[in-house]
């Protein structure tokens, strides 16, 4: 059942629905996919913040929220955390279009490197946010 209440919250973890990053710092692709794939994954993560169990309340004055991409690829293969930056920042543009945090400036948001965890062998990628409410 769909309720609209809002929740107070210390952390959470957003199980995101992408295998591998879609989008990276090395992409060559055309200007106009580029941006429709920007356009989704903003959009993806301001609905799931904004809707249901995941709905939170913005952060008050004087709290920070630190946001941490994790990337669980399915071999271990030499990856850099730098080229995950293409992906992150539509997610905190999306973060900030959810209400959570009026920008993602430094004011608001900490944005610490990504995390490359090593494959489980299953052949099971994942990716994940993990948001955290700290207090200046």
């Amino acid at each position: 059942m769909y309720s609209d209440h809002t929740f107070t919250w210390d952390e959470l973890t957003i199980p995101l629905p992408w295998k591998k990053p879609p989008l990276s710092l090395n992409d060559r692709m055309h200007w106009r996919q580029r941006h429709r794939i920007t356009r989704h994954v903003r959009t993806h993560i301001a609905w799931t913040l904004s809707t249901g169990v995941n709905k939170r309340e913005p952060l008050r004055k004087g709290q920070r929220l630190r946001v941490e991409l994790h990337y669980q690829p399915r071999d271990n293969r030499r990856r850099d955390t730098d080229n995950l930056m293409g992906f992150a920042k539509p997610l905190y543009d999306g973060i900030v279009d959810a209400g959570l945090v009026e920008d993602d400036t430094p004011e608001y948001m900490i944005k610490p490197e990504p995390v490359i965890h090593p494959a489980n062998g299953a052949n099971n990628a994942r990716m994940w946010l993990q948001l955290t409410v700290e207090d200046d």
